[in-house]
């Protein structure tokens, strides 16, 4: 199975001072394994062990789709870092820098995250299960299929807490300005879902809630920076489940589902009967690969 490394485009972050190289960010796509050890280990076997000068040398690998059944498909993001050697800002003193009064060593910025699990309100017609049902004396038992707020018109349903998960990624791209067409992608991608696995997500599970972007100039090097923050709802998929007495259903997570009720008497009640269980898609998917992150 080869193996394929391949230069990203953001690559070459370079750090100077005084004509001297002082740090190199260089990026990296590998496809072809699903093995982050096989992936790590062809990249350290073909890139520089220096650069510049720079000898000191730390690799770091994270997954952008992982497929163990199509390693072909799998895509790894790589970052080699090159440093001069024997670096440590661990020895700082009050005001930043080392004991001998040279300034703290400046790292580029890695994508950094930020989450939120707050609950979301979620609007449920049917129960888990039902616990009890107790009939008034002299009405047949009426099973009501797991129906909340049940009447002869409809099922009203009731407002619970859910389980939510929001995620978003800040990363500063050195030295590039976004142009109409970098900003019409974000667009085209915002309200859509994963096609494919996405940082360890199942297909449909992730939904693009848009990006923003800040373009900073640079005044000590003359060029424009843009930090991007990437914004993420995550939703899992549902396996064989039990919605109004109906089994066997299952959905991605961002797929909606309602239920198809009519009304019938059953004993000396009229109730609304579910037919059906209906799995409907209601958002586009698309390829987050183009995102970068």
């Amino acid at each position: 199975m080869s193996i394929e490394i391949t230069e990203r485009k953001s690559s070459r972050t370079v750090e100077r001072d005084n004509g001297k190289y002082e740090s190199a960010v260089f990026e990296y796509n590998i496809k072809g394994t699903s093995s982050e050890t096989d992936a790590i280990t062809q990249l350290e076997n073909q890139i520089e062990s220096s650069y510049q000068g720079l000898t000191s040398r730390k690799v770091s690998l994270s997954p952008v789709t992982v497929d163990i059944l199509k390693p072909l498909n799998c895509l790894w993001l790589a970052t080699v870092t090159y440093d001069k050697p024997n670096l440590n800002t661990d020895t700082t003193d009050g005001d930043g820098g080392d004991e001998g009064g040279n300034p703290p060593v400046l790292y580029p910025t890695p994508p950094l995250r930020s989450f939120d699990t707050a609950g979301e309100v979620h609007h449920r017609t049917h129960a888990i299960s039902t616990m009890s049902t107790t009939m008034r004396a002299g009405l047949d038992q009426v099973d009501y299929n797991d129906a909340i707020n049940m009447t002869e018109e409809g099922i009203e349903g009731v407002d619970v807490v859910g389980r939510d998960f929001h995620y978003s990624v800040t990363k500063t791209f050195y030295g590039k300005s976004f142009n109409n067409y970098d900003m019409e992608m974000f667009s085209e991608l915002t309200g859509t879902v994963n096609a494919d696995l996405y940082n360890s997500y199942w297909p449909g599970n992730v939904l693009f809630l848009g990006a923003t972007g800040q373009e900073v100039f640079d005044n000590s090097t003359g060029v424009i920076d843009t930090i991007m923050t990437y914004r993420f709802q995550v939703k899992p998929r549902e396996l064989n489940l039990t919605i109004a007495g109906i089994e066997g259903i299952s959905k991605e997570g961002f797929e909606y589902v309602w239920v198809k009720t009519n009304p019938v008497i059953e004993g000396d009640t009229i109730i609304q009967k579910a037919d059906a269980v209906i799995v409907s898609r209601v958002y586009n998917s698309s390829n987050f690969n183009r995102l970068g992150v």
